[in-house]
């Protein structure tokens, strides 16, 4: 039997209340909603009024778009959590893949940057294995190294990388306001650098854009 759940809440866990991946697109968390309330609908024989209200919660928040991102955030945050002998300290930034945090390893004490990729559809996953693969073993001063890649308890992949400290260059502009060309100039130097490492070890860079 489901679990019941009260709505939105993150320790409440609605997937597993309508038996779907956390990744499960709109159509099938219809699908499996109705399939189950075919069972619990109180006006079914045997059906469970107090089930089928938790199934209408879950339901109505993970289908709906705002209320289910907000659930996601929620109950996909890993801080002071450990993962694979890493314990996560706090977030860095959020994107459209999922959160990036900074972590700390349990043995060395060294620390690491974790992009947990919890956004990745099951469908993309061998893309991000098979990006992860491409710069494993690859070694430059512009590019962070590849430690690891974990797969976590919801399914869902985390890569492990070396953590740069450092301002962002966004923040270093908004400090220090607009960079003369000398900046410009050797910044961009230092990213054709890199960018033609990665072509020469045959890897070809897909998400770089112009600011």
């Amino acid at each position: 039997m489901p679990k019941k759940a009260t709505k939105g809440e993150p320790d409440k866990d609605l997937y597993g209340l309508l038996e779907v991946s956390p990744r499960a697109r709109k159509e099938v968390i219809d699908a499996a909603f109705r399939v189950l309330m075919t069972t619990y609908h109180p006006d079914k024989k045997g059906g469970d009024e107090e089930v089928a209200k938790a199934l209408n919660a879950a339901h109505a928040v993970l289908t709906d778009k705002a209320d289910r991102a907000a659930y996601d955030r929620r109950r996909e945050a890993l801080g002071g959590k450990i993962i694979g002998g890493i314990r996560i300290v706090d977030m860095i930034a959020e994107g459209g893949f999922g959160t990036t945090y900074r972590g700390e390893h349990l043995l060395t004490g060294e620390p690491v940057c974790v992009k947990h990729c919890s956004r990745v559809s099951p469908q993309d996953e061998q893309v991000l294995i098979q990006e992860a693969k491409a710069v494993w073993n690859l070694r430059h001063f512009a590019l962070p190294v590849m430690h690891d890649l974990l797969k976590l308890d919801d399914g869902s992949l985390a890569l492990v990388m070396s953590y740069i400290p450092g301002p962002t260059l966004e923040q270093v502009v908004k400090k220090a306001g607009r960079l003369d060309a000398e900046h410009v100039a050797w910044i961009a130097e230092r990213v054709l650098n890199v960018l033609m490492y990665l072509h020469y070890h045959g890897v070809v860079h897909g998400d770089l854009y112009p600011m």
